[in-house]
């Protein structure tokens, strides 16, 4: 190892950026696909922080995963930067707010690509002496390859890591075939989304050219001479994490395990935030052993830019997006404007909203790309994360409790959403588009604003919210206890044990409610009343509703037992639609298929419509 180098000059201290607790979002602009990334500067304390520091790159895993642990990856990266590491976290091209597509047929080499540009930018940042790549998952994969290419990164820690691609492909077999015996398509069979050979898992695809091109990576394979050191955070019962580190060293690359347990729980579900605090300060404790780096003086040609000109599809036209931040009381949120400069200008405006906990990308990312598409037709776009998601400021962990989803405070960011458009000059007719509570309020906020001209609400959970309601719902299932069908299934082991607990729990209660008797949100009357004077408004904004439900949606269940759809000749305004399969978060293609038809079809009609 060299010696240290001299501390910075006062002119390159000059140049250290100011640290937001937020994190700065910009673009790789990388051809052809820019890549979205947030950059948390190092805080310095106390006048330290001038000596050559390591700089930490965050590389994601992949598909579910990548969005259940988005929201603790933002927490590792500002625990890295408190602790002195300047830190980048990146979305892959294909993947969050990355360009690309998942059919590009060429990923795998833009993913670790990605990752290369990044690790240059990063080590031609100042004060930076070294580059970490914190790999999770496929990341982790990834990342070996950009090093096995020459990507400037000279230290990795790798969790949750398998050895080579095959033995992750394999992995995520598993998974698809699992998953495949619990989602199914309106005919009653398995979905049919292994066309041309390739894999869905989770809701997400991977074609047969990208999964060749991942079964060919493996992490023991030289050379890996710029490699100086790893760390394997070990899961417990999980084996092959240690045979990993085995090799690791049988490759020449001096590696050190320690913990990993909190990986199952950080990537459990984005409404059960759970950051690995333990895990977080291990590595931190590690990258703080390690000795001093060498003062780099890096260059790169890697630009970045803070609004991003990308292709829109097939249409000849690019649109430009820019991320925005709009104050609240307890922060601020973050959103993505998408909108195409050159496209004839309409008068509408789209909104989208959280699918739940899930960020700005929506579902399987179906608001990432009908946001482009949309903004290609002129109608800018606005994906936004709510308090507490994504990248807005608040408390991730309130949405443990899911009322939490359905506070006035929700309800007063959605319009001050609306009105920052607004302010912008976007409008002034809007178009809000949501799914699961995210379908909730366009549904309310459609009823309590004229200028709200269409709600485009899928799956959502509740169409009236109060405390009780998911306690009736359990409840309900009592009647079905008198079902031969249902002793059917439990002895053929198709319902779980947590399940037969809640359904237990709802024997106990005998609190058998109908949904019209129900109270409803904030006192505000039953939920009949409440869904009736809902109605009512939007039938007089003249405010087009369209309910699309996949199969066994409580809601649909709980509107048809009120009565309330068989009454919607009452509201023409309000269409009723179904999507395939019965999965609330549309993980099918097919369901994925038939929710971007559902939403272009709602477009063209407002556009053929103006006014």
């Amino acid at each position: 190892m060299t010696a240290v180098a001299p501390p910075t000059s006062p002119a390159t201290e000059e140049r250290r950026e100011p640290v937001d607790g937020h994190g700065r979002p910009l673009w790789l602009d990388l051809a052809p696909n820019p890549v979205f990334a947030t950059f948390h500067p190092a805080h310095v304390v106390d006048g330290k922080g001038t000596e050559p520091t390591t700089a930490v790159l965050i590389c994601p895993p992949w598909g579910w995963d990548e969005v259940t642990s988005y929201r603790g990856r933002r927490a590792w990266a500002e625990d890295l930067a408190t602790a002195g590491f300047p830190t980048l976290r990146i979305d892959l091209p294909g993947a969050g707010d990355s360009a690309g597509s998942p059919d590009d047929s060429d990923l795998v080499p833009g993913w670790s690509g990605a990752i290369d540009a990044a690790a240059r930018w990063l080590s031609a940042r100042p004060g930076v002496g070294r580059v970490a790549a914190i790999g999770l998952g496929l990341g982790g994969l990834l990342a070996m390859r950009a090093i096995r290419d020459g990507a400037p990164i000279d230290t990795v820690v790798l969790w949750a890591v398998p050895p080579n691609g095959r033995t992750y492909l394999r992995e995520l077999r598993a998974f698809s075939a699992m998953q495949s015996t619990q989602v199914r398509d309106a005919a009653g069979t398995v979905d049919g989304s292994k066309a041309m050979g390739g894999l869905e898992a989770g809701g997400f695809a991977l074609s047969a050219a990208t999964m060749q091109a991942m079964s060919e990576i493996d992490i023991a394979e030289p050379p890996l001479a710029g490699l100086e050191r790893a760390m394997v955070l070990v899961r417990p019962g999980m084996a092959g994490d240690a045979a990993l580190a085995n090799r690791l060293e049988q490759s020449g690359v001096p590696t050190t395990r320690a913990s990993g347990s909190g990986w199952t729980e950080m990537v459990f579900h984005p409404e059960q935030y759970a950051p690995a605090v333990t895990a977080f300060r291990t590595v931190s404790e590690w990258f703080a052993s390690l000795p001093p780096p060498q003062r780099r003086v890096g260059t790169t040609s890697i630009a970045e830019v803070s609004s991003v000109e990308l292709a829109a599809g097939d249409r000849d036209r690019s649109i430009r997006e820019t991320p925005i931040r709009i104050p609240r009381p307890f922060g601020d949120l973050f959103g993505i404007v998408a909108q195409a400069p050159e496209a004839p200008t309409t008068d509408l405006c789209a909104i989208f909203l959280n699918a739940g906990a899930v960020r700005r990308i929506g579902p399987n990312r179906l608001w990432v790309e009908t946001a482009r598409r949309w903004a290609a037709r002129g109608v800018p776009s606005v994906r936004m994360d709510m308090e507490g998601i994504g990248d807005s400021d608040g408390d991730p962990a309130r949405y443990a409790d899911v009322g939490q989803f359905y506070t006035a405070e929700a309800g007063a960011s959605v319009d001050a959403v609306i009105n920052a458009m607004a302010a912008r000059g976007l409008g002034p007719r809007f178009v809000v588009v949501g799914l699961c509570a995210g379908g909730y309020w366009a549904f309310h906020r459609g009823a309590a604003d004229p200028r709200i001209v269409a709600a485009l609400v899928l799956n959502p959970r509740a169409l009236v919210w109060d405390s009780g309601l998911l306690s009736r719902r359990e409840a309900r299932k009592v009647e079905r206890l008198l079902e031969p069908d249902l002793w059917k299934r439990i002895a053929q082991g198709k319902i779980g044990a947590s399940r037969m607990v809640a359904v237990s729990r709802a024997v106990a209660s005998r609190a058998v409610a109908s949904v019209r008797r129900g109270p409803g949100a904030h006192g505000q009357g039953t939920t009949a009343e409440v869904l009736d004077g809902a109605l009512d408004a939007l039938r007089q904004h003249g405010t087009r509703v369209v309910l699309a439900f996949s199969g066994n949606e409580p809601v649909h269940d709980e509107l048809a037992a009120s009565g309330i759809l068989e009454g919607l000749h009452d509201w023409p305004n309000v269409v009723l639609d179904s999507l395939p399969a019965s999965d609330h978060t549309l993980r099918p293609l097919v369901a994925q298929a038939a929710a971007r038809e559902l939403l272009d079809r709602e477009l063209n009609r407002l556009i053929d419509r103006p006014g």
